[in-house]
């Protein structure tokens, strides 16, 4: 297992830059239309499912898209509905959207990251006040807005599906029982943050099995830098904050896209601790946020771990058979 030292490359092309820019202004528009027109629940599901669907809006073959799309309007009704079940139901929802969402890898990429983030959302938003319509319009927004948006990018020069159903398998029933672990160890500790770290180990397992170490690593020296940052940036006076965790936003977008991972994790960590409303302090809010990834990537580098013994053993059981 190799380790490298994470990316800290500020620098930026300018088309990741302009990239960032429309994109971050074309969702804050469609998501400010939908407030004023329709609600902010409906606004909230709406960014739910533009996050789950903006990995998959690359993909070069319409079919995923289109498929990604329904998976997004399921799990947004499946959340919403089995969040007053309880606990239980929750979690069998996450587990077969964990598993789904393996489906979706090609090759050594998962083009659909965050379902099980976006089930709990779900779940948690049955609890507000909301009704199934809401949930189920912006959805639909959201998800038509990244259908439209795929026709304006570039497509994915990612392959077509590679590597056999059971190893896609391996890799959705690994993710399933972290985002159990995480769930079940969230509730039993009181940790009101359990979303922070179920978000970082998709984050984390998106990537094949041998950069999961560096892209652990990369998450985690990423997150203490932001929280950091964002900790210098709470003592200014307002509204430089705010403006801070735009300005982090942005560029948050512009590091993702361009592919230097751990400056994307620094500045997604303000652009989130600046605009979350708590009674913590910044500075325990920072260490909550550090705490999240490094269970996260604790986490998944067990799973990954046990996963990739059982599959080499399941390989050279195969041989020893081909050998007979």
């Amino acid at each position: 297992m190799t380790i490298t030292a994470p990316r800290l490359d500020p620098r930026l092309s300018r088309s990741s830059i302009i990239s960032a820019l429309v994109l971050v202004a074309s969702v804050s528009a469609i998501l400010g239309l939908t407030a004023v027109i329709i609600g902010p629940n409906t606004a909230q599901a709406a960014f739910l499912s533009i996050m789950l669907l903006l990995s998959p809006v690359r993909a070069a073959q319409s079919s995923t898209r289109g498929a990604a799309a329904l998976l997004a309007v399921l799990v947004a009704i499946g959340g919403f509905l089995l969040g007053p079940l309880g606990l239980n139901a929750v979690l069998a929802g996450v587990v077969l959207v964990s598993i789904a969402q393996a489906f979706f890898r090609l090759g050594d990429v998962a083009t659909m990251t965050r379902a099980p983030v976006n089930l709990l959302a779900f779940a948690g938003l049955a609890t507000t006040g909301a009704e199934l319509w809401q949930v189920v319009l912006g959805t639909v927004v959201g998800a038509a807005f990244t259908l439209v948006l795929a026709r304006l990018l570039p497509p994915s020069e990612t392959p077509p599906t590679v590597g056999s159903l059971r190893d896609r398998l391996d890799d959705g029933i690994a993710l399933a029982l972290g985002a159990v672990l995480i769930v079940v160890l969230a509730e039993w500790a009181d940790f009101p943050f359990a979303g922070w770290a179920l978000l970082s180990l998709c984050m984390i397992v998106t990537v094949g099995g041998e950069a999961r170490t560096s892209r652990s690593v990369e998450r985690v020296v990423g997150t203490i830098l932001g929280a950091v940052l964002a900790t210098l940036v709470s003592f200014a006076p307002a509204p430089w904050p705010l403006v801070a965790a735009l300005l982090c936003g942005v560029l948050a977008v512009a590091y993702l896209r361009q592919g230097t991972y751990a400056m994307f994790a620094m500045f997604l960590t303000p652009a989130v601790l600046l605009t979350s409303t708590t009674d913590l302090t910044a500075v325990q809010l920072g260490i909550r946020r550090i705490e999240a990834v490094l269970a996260a990537a604790v986490i998944a580098m067990v799973l990954t771990t046990i996963v990739g013994a059982l599959q080499r053993r399941r390989s050279a059981a195969a041989r020893d058979a081909a050998a007979d």
